[in-house]
């Protein structure tokens, strides 16, 4: 893993709130691979998948009645992610209208992501909705932005 690079003086203006002066943030680290990327500790699922041709949404964790993975609904999210992590290409199936279809096409809940490129901004305050509109223009793709510990 990439030990990160040190915010740099202006760091400050990619948050929403820097009003505390004692604040330091820990080093941003940029994560090059395709890989998933999850906002909570020990969760390696998503909670849901919305389909893009169906427009079906498919639950994985069933909030508050459970809080694991339903093993037999998600495998093949897993192993679509698994070839795509691999090869660059891989598909789920959807349950409702059967279309196979691209992992990376697939909806998921705010936590979840799947991705070739990723920062990480370590111990920083929420960053600032206008940075990250700015950042996803500048990268120019659509980007996923979730909180959590890694």
């Amino acid at each position: 893993m990439d030990k990160g690079n040190v915010p740099g003086p202006r760091w400050a203006r990619a948050v929403a709130d820097a009003s505390d002066p004692t604040w330091l943030p820990e080093p941003v680290a940029v994560v090059v691979g395709r890989h998933q990327h999850v906002g909570g500790q020990g969760q390696d699922e998503a909670a849901y998948a919305v389909c893009p041709r169906c427009r079906t949404r498919t639950v994985v964790i069933d909030h508050p009645q459970r809080w694991e993975a339903d093993e037999a609904i998600w495998r093949p999210f897993r192993e679509g992610i698994a070839a795509w992590e691999e090869t660059g290409e891989g598909t789920a199936p959807c349950s409702a209208c059967g279309a196979r279809v691209p992992v990376t096409a697939w909806q998921w809940e705010d936590g979840f992501a799947l991705g070739a490129l990723a920062f990480e901004f370590w111990g920083w305050p929420p960053l600032a909705p206008d940075f990250l509109d700015r950042f996803g223009r500048q990268l120019g793709h659509r980007i996923a932005h979730h909180m959590g510990k890694f």
